[in-house]
């Protein structure tokens, strides 16, 4: 999950406090799941990131593939 938030943010130019900001959630809660600290986070807590990023929560998660991100 992490190693994929972390791609969306850089792909979309954004900051961790900016990302909490515009998805109405905790500073704490997004650092925390950017760094890895939490792996498993609530399915409210994806939701809002999911939709920031025109995602859906599989592939936030890493279950699906995302067709606009290149495999690294």
């Amino acid at each position: 999950l992490n190693e994929i938030l972390n791609r969306l943010m850089f792909e979309k130019r954004i900051k961790a406090i900016d990302l909490a900001r515009e998805t109405n959630l905790p500073q704490s809660t997004v650092q925390r799941m950017v760094s890895g600290v939490t792996p498993k986070p609530h399915a409210s807590t994806l939701k809002p990131i999911a939709e920031y990023f025109d995602v859906t929560i599989e592939q936030l998660k890493g279950l699906q593939p995302i067709p606009w991100i290149a495999p690294q």
